[in-house]
């Protein structure tokens, strides 16, 4: 089992500069369209995905959007989330504007073509506490609650490495993608390889979403296995958003669940601290 995790938000490299738009290749549908357009826009789309992901601005209504979607593509699987901007691949920076209240939709659509099947699972990633005030569980409580969800999840898809995908999306707000990784290796599940990343939203870190066109999702890891069509491969492409710089410390002492690090043992060999 492998596992390759890169920012939701930024998944859709394909896409162009923003406007209301569709692009279709080989069974692969995009679409770029706001809110306010979304219903416009679904109209225009003939096609009959098996399976569609969407990433939506938190400041538009994520539930209309999502009913918007499923009530014109009722028989395909359905993965959306809330997101903090998304990619470009024509313009002169990486990233779409996100200024202030943007409304923005990008929807990616597979046909069987492409997605033989797809079946949608949401595992509770136990983060309540991350997001509270009170008793924080011990790293290997959390560890175990996340792997008894993951080894009590029904899944009907048979998993076959060579023609299986899971592509798992976080509420980012719970801060447990390491965990809930460290869980699935625990429970010796799921052996194929998984892909995706976190949810993301508004500056004020208040609230991350998932959705799979019938209700949203806090506190879950939603998770797709798709089974690719006959004769068709898969590869995964990796990225990180962040840029190496020449400093570099040895970490003491940092707390996984808030992100942060409080001591570090510098090139000296001292103890220190991260703030100044």
């Amino acid at each position: 089992m492998a596992s390759a995790f890169y920012s939701t938000d930024s998944t859709m490299s394909f896409l162009s500069r923003f406007r209301a738009s569709t692009s279709r290749t080989g069974g692969v549908l995009s679409a770029i369209t706001s809110a306010r357009e979304l219903n416009k826009t679904l109209s225009t789309l003939n096609f009959d995905p098996v399976y569609l992901t969407g990433f939506v601005s938190p400041h538009v209504d994520f539930d209309q959007v999502a009913r918007s979607v499923a009530a014109r593509f009722p028989t395909a699987k359905i993965s959306l989330c809330t997101t903090s901007g998304e990619l470009c691949s024509s313009n002169d920076s990486l990233y779409c504007a996100a200024d202030n209240q943007w409304d923005r939709i990008v929807l990616a659509l597979f046909d069987a073509s492409v997605i033989q099947s797809a079946e949608i699972v949401h595992i509770p990633l136990h983060s309540e506490d991350i997001r509270g005030t009170g008793k924080r569980l011990s790293m290997r409580e959390r560890i175990a609650r996340l792997t008894d969800s993951i080894k009590r999840t029904q899944v009907s898809t048979p998993i076959d490495h060579r023609d299986t995908l899971a592509y798992v999306t976080f509420d980012g707000l719970s801060a447990s993608e390491s965990f809930f990784m460290e869980a699935l290796y625990e429970s010796g599940r799921f052996p194929c390889l998984f892909v995706g990343g976190s949810a993301g939203g508004k500056g004020d870190f208040k609230k991350t979403l998932i959705h799979d066109g019938k209700r949203s999702y806090e506190n879950h890891a939603q998770v797709v296995f798709l089974k690719s069509a006959k004769n068709v491969r898969f590869g995964v492409f990796k990225s990180q958003n962040f840029e190496a710089t020449p400093l570099s410390l040895s970490v003491l002492t940092a707390s996984l669940e808030e992100r942060y690090i409080s001591q570090v043992v510098n090139a000296r060999g001292e103890i220190a601290t991260m703030v100044a």
